[in-house]
């Protein structure tokens, strides 16, 4: 019973006519739907491994995906096209790198945002850090002799949240305000000195922030 049960997973995340039915309510993507904008409205470079768990429970594994932040959806690369997911049928979205945990889409982390995907870069006990990651659309106008040429560009607009005794705010990753949202100047300044951080960078801020719940437990 075991095996035969390994063999269909297996046989659900692997095979193409099966694969796009088991995400349900998918939506095939034209592949060469952005081919005259420049940019990309992908968050990330390449495609992600990833750990879905939706709604029901279903937990599908080693699924390779993206971020589109432009519609603010997730496309999953099958074996020979690519599906947009619909958001709501989904809870949690684990990013993996190098078979580790790296960042997270979890559904209800705060009840402001309790319906979203919220991207969770830093996951800690008392403490997570939020990434929001929006990408617009702008037009770029030449006006040339005898004609306007107009093209298109994505461009990505990134903001951070900080969610700390049960309160989410919007922050810049500074030493200043995180220290003001944690509430202890003294050791941010320290950690930040000792680890040679600096925090304005995306890892340095998350670094930060373990060391900071590792020496400050309560």
């Amino acid at each position: 019973m075991r095996v035969a049960c390994l063999f269909t997973i297996f046989y659900l995340l692997t095979c193409p006519g099966i694969k796009a039915q088991a995400f349900f309510n998918s939506v095939p993507v034209d592949t060469l739907r952005y081919r005259d904008i420049k940019g990309t409205p992908y968050m990330y470079p390449t495609w992600q491994t990833a750990r879905i768990v939706g709604r029901d429970s279903t937990v599908y594994a080693n699924v390779l995906l993206n971020y589109n932040a432009y519609n603010r959806s997730f496309d999953v690369k099958l074996a020979h096209r690519i599906v947009t997911l619909d958001n709501s049928l989904y809870d949690l979205i684990t990013i993996y790198e190098d078979g580790a945990e790296k960042e997270w889409f979890i559904k209800g982390v705060h009840y402001d945002i309790a319906n979203q995907l919220a991207n969770v870069i830093y996951n800690g006990d008392k403490i997570k850090l939020i990434r929001s990651y929006n990408v617009k659309l702008a037009e770029i106008i030449d006006d040339l002799p005898g004609e306007t040429l107009v093209r298109k560009k994505f461009y990505p607009v990134v903001s951070y949240f900080i969610l700390y005794k049960s309160k989410l705010r919007q922050i810049r990753l500074t030493k200043g305000r995180l220290a003001k949202v944690l509430e202890d100047k003294e050791l941010v300044n320290k950690l930040a000195a000792q680890h040679h951080l600096e925090v304005g960078k995306e890892t340095d801020a998350i670094a930060l922030l373990r060391y900071f719940e590792e020496s400050n437990p309560r």
